[in-house]
């Protein structure tokens, strides 16, 4: 039987999950507590006769970037150049609606890396290149890690997610409708799934100058990919100081896992975790991203 292809737009996060959160990777339910999807979502779906045998999807994310988040084929219907035929259906679809590229996030671990890889390399995107660690340990070996001492001036404080004062809230809306930060850095995205307890702001004479936020995403596991510090205040220990605030209260918690995702372009980060922090990390996970231009 022939297989067919549907492209179908302006779709709901709820309705993905709904209607084909089964038939996702990464699942979308997961990817939805540490990634900002923008909606109206697109879907190109793999028919066989009646029934679906492959789904790819991407948002419609703003200033013409569209992220290719999910893409799934049923084991025995793979190496049959599926993923490629949908991958080319939504390529032209965004390009005829404008977008000016698209983009992907790959993960090392999983194990369709290489072919996945290997597909888009094929349809002229670029190199993917490493753009995130993420380093899982058990919380206690974290708090083993010989972290440089640092005290906080006198003007500094830290102060708990759930205890943050209703001024530094107005502070967050000023700070995001002013767009000084980068998106993925939206300290108000995805508070819903946000885990108060490990989550901390730093200020600095009354002012918001940085934050790590924790995210509960297993029973067992807590991720932390939300550590932002203004540029004047960085290279100064208060990121470790932050770090090490919500790792203390996880292991207070009682909570195993700890999950720490680094962007490779901060400097300090790295450096810290390179000479100090790896060698306590179970597993260590390079997020890859490649890109290509639509129009």
């Amino acid at each position: 039987m022939d297989i067919t292809f549907k492209i179908i737009a302006n779709l709901s996060l709820n309705h993905v999950i709904q209607n084909i959160g089964h038939f996702t990777f990464p699942p979308v339910r997961k990817k939805i507590i540490s990634m900002n999807l923008h909606e109206p979502c697109i879907a190109v779906l793999a028919l066989r006769g009646k029934k679906l045998i492959g789904a790819m999807l991407a948002d419609t994310g703003s200033n013409g970037v569209s992220e290719l988040f999910s893409l799934f084929v049923l084991p025995d219907e793979r190496n049959r150049g599926i993923g490629s035929q949908m991958l080319e259906i939504m390529e032209k679809h965004l390009k005829s609606n404008k977008f000016r590229f698209m983009q992907v996030r790959l993960r090392d671990e999983w194990k369709n890396f290489e072919t996945v890889k290997k597909m888009i390399e094929r349809r002229g995107w670029e190199l993917p290149y490493v753009a995130r660690i993420i380093a899982e340990a058990d919380i206690h070996d974290y708090l083993k890690v010989p972290w440089p001492d640092h005290y906080l001036p006198s003007n500094l404080s830290l102060i708990n997610r759930k205890d943050l004062p209703d001024e530094y809230e107005e502070q967050l809306k000023h700070i995001m409708e002013e767009s000084k930060i980068p998106v993925e850095f939206n300290p108000l995205q995805h508070h819903e799934h946000v885990f108060l307890p490990a989550s901390y702001f730093l200020t600095k004479d009354s002012r918001l100058i940085g934050w790590n936020l924790a995210y509960h995403i297993a029973p067992n596991c807590v991720e932390y990919n939300n550590l932002f510090l203004f540029p004047d205040n960085r290279e100064r220990g208060y990121g470790i100081a932050l770090i090490r605030k919500s790792f203390e209260e996880q292991l207070r918690l009682e909570i195993p896992l700890a999950r720490w995702v680094i962007n490779t372009d901060n400097g300090e980060m790295m450096k810290i975790y390179n000479s100090l922090g790896r060698k306590y990390v179970k597993k260590h996970i390079q997020v890859f991203i490649s890109r290509k231009i639509l129009n």
